[in-house]
């Protein structure tokens, strides 16, 4: 794939992940600007009560 290619294709990747801290591979993803949304679901919060 032409790198012009995958910036096209991760411009419109949506991708979400399972946890409450978001994945290493993941995290390079987002900072090599890979990805074009990251979804935040409910399951990935860690909520306190205080």
């Amino acid at each position: 794939m032409t790198n012009a290619l995958a910036d096209d294709v991760g411009q419109v990747l949506w991708v979400g992940f399972h946890g409450t801290s978001v994945p290493e591979r993941l995290r390079a993803q987002i900072a090599a600007a890979e990805v074009g949304v990251v979804v935040v679901f409910k399951r990935n919060l860690v909520v306190q009560v205080v």
